[in-house]
C-alpha cells in the first residue's frame, strides 16, 4: 500500500507540473538587435543572447532552431532550443545570408556557386551546395552588339524557395528594371518577369513559400517619391502592386513582415516633402483582399507572432529616430515592455 500511495503522490505530482511546461512551450520565439546586444526572446524572457553592440539584421532558419545575425566578422548564433549562443567566423561578408531548408543557411559566392552550411553542425564548414544555371534571357540583344546578362543578386531566400535578380536587358542610355527569378530546392528556375522599379529593395517571401513581396519608389514627383508595396503569386506569375490610401506624396516604407497567419504586412511614414500638411507617425498596415487595413497606431515594425502575441517596435515620438524606440510585447496577460534602442527584429518563419 505505502508502494502505490508513493507512486499516486509521483503521478500527482508530474501532473501537476505538465500544464507549466506547455504553457511555456507554446510562448513564442523572436529575436532582436539593439546596442546592447543579440538577444533571442520566449515570451517576454531572455532565452540567450551575445552581449555587445550589435546592428546587423538578425533572422531565423527555416526551421527555426537557431537565430542569427552577421555582425562584423563573425555570425553570432543563438539556439532556441537551449539558448546556447557562440560565434563563428563570417568568411563572406559581404554576401547576405538567407535561410534555406532545415538549418541550412545559404549565400551567393560568384554569379553561379551557392554556398551554405548546417547550423546544426557545432563547427559548421562552408561548402558548395549547388552550381546555379539561370536561364538564357530572352531579350534580343543583337542590336548592341556583344553582350551578356548581368550578374544574379540572391534577394531573398525560405526554405524551399530563393529569389535572385538579374540584369536581363541590354544597357542603353536609359535605365532598365532587373528581371526576379525564383529558383527552388532541385535548382528549376521560373522567371516571373520584369520587376516593377528601378531600385526593388526589403524583398521577403512568405511562410508558404508561395508569394514573394518587395518595396519600389515610385516617384510621382521629380524630388519626392512615394513608396508602392509590389506582391508576387509565383505560381500564376501576377503582380499586383498597391498601398495604403493614407501614403501620401513623399510616403515611404522601411519594413515587411508576414503574420503568423500568413497576412503581409508593411510599415510606413509620411513626410512633408510635397508640400502637404502630413501625420509623419510611422504606422503598420496589414493587407487584406480589400486593400489595407490599419494594424499598429503607432509602431516601425511588428511581429503577429501568434494569437494574443505581437512584438512591436514603438517610435518615441511622432518620427522615426534611430535609436529613439522601444520593443514591447503584447501578451494575452498584458504588455511588457522588453528593450530600447531597437535595430532589427525576427520571428521564425514557422510559427504556432
Amino acid at each position: 500500500m505505502k508502494r502505490l500511495a508513493a507512486l499516486a503522490i509521483i503521478a500527482a505530482l508530474l501532473t501537476s507540473c505538465t500544464p507549466e511546461r506547455t504553457r511555456d512551450t507554446t510562448r513564442p520565439t523572436f529575436a532582436y538587435t539593439n546596442n546592447q546586444g543579440f538577444f533571442v526572446v520566449r515570451g517576454t524572457d531572455t532565452l540567450g543572447s551575445v552581449p555587445g553592440y550589435v546592428s546587423g539584421k538578425t533572422a531565423f532558419t527555416s526551421d527555426g532552431r537557431f537565430a542569427y545575425v552577421p555582425w562584423a566578422d563573425k555570425i553570432l548564433i543563438v539556439d532556441t532550443q537551449t539558448g546556447s549562443a557562440r560565434k563563428l567566423a563570417h568568411a563572406y561578408q559581404d554576401a547576405p545570408l538567407m535561410p534555406a531548408w532545415g538549418s541550412h543557411i545559404v549565400w551567393l559566392n560568384g554569379p553561379d556557386r551557392l554556398m551554405g552550411m548546417n547550423l546544426e553542425d557545432e563547427n559548421p564548414v562552408p561548402a558548395l551546395i549547388q552550381m546555379i544555371h539561370m536561364p538564357i534571357p530572352a531579350v534580343d540583344g543583337s542590336a548592341m552588339g556583344w553582350w551578356v546578362p548581368g550578374v544574379p543578386t540572391m534577394v531573398a531566400a525560405n526554405s524551399e524557395t530563393i529569389a535572385f535578380t538579374r540584369l536581363d536587358h541590354p544597357r542603353t542610355a536609359g535605365r532598365v528594371p532587373e528581371n526576379l527569378y525564383v529558383m527552388s530546392r532541385d535548382g528549376a528556375f521560373t522567371d516571373i518577369g520584369m520587376l516593377q522599379g528601378l531600385s526593388p529593395r526589403k524583398f521577403t517571401i512568405s511562410p508558404d513559400g508561395k508569394t514573394i513581396a518587395y518595396l519600389v519608389d515610385e516617384f510621382a514627383v521629380p524630388t519626392c517619391a512615394r513608396a508602392m508595396i509590389v506582391v508576387v503569386d509565383i505560381a500564376r506569375k501576377t503582380v499586383e502592386a498597391s498601398r495604403p490610401e493614407s501614403a501620401v506624396i513623399g510616403s515611404k516604407s522601411d519594413w515587411l513582415g508576414w503574420a503568423a497567419d500568413g497576412r503581409l504586412l508593411a510599415e510606413y511614414e509620411n513626410s512633408d516633402c510635397g508640400g502637404q500638411s502630413i501625420d509623419p507617425t510611422p504606422k503598420v498596415w496589414s493587407k487584406t483582399d480589400g486593400g489595407w487595413e490599419l494594424s499598429q497606431n503607432p509602431a516601425e515594425s511588428r511581429l503577429e507572432l501568434a494569437p494574443g502575441w505581437n512584438a512591436s517596435v514603438v517610435p518615441a515620438g511622432k518620427y522615426r529616430l534611430e535609436g529613439q524606440n522601444h520593443l514591447q510585447v503584447d501578451t494575452p496577460d498584458g504588455t511588457v515592455r522588453i528593450a530600447d534602442g531597437v535595430d532589427s527584429t525576427a520571428a521564425p518563419v514557422s510559427r504556432p
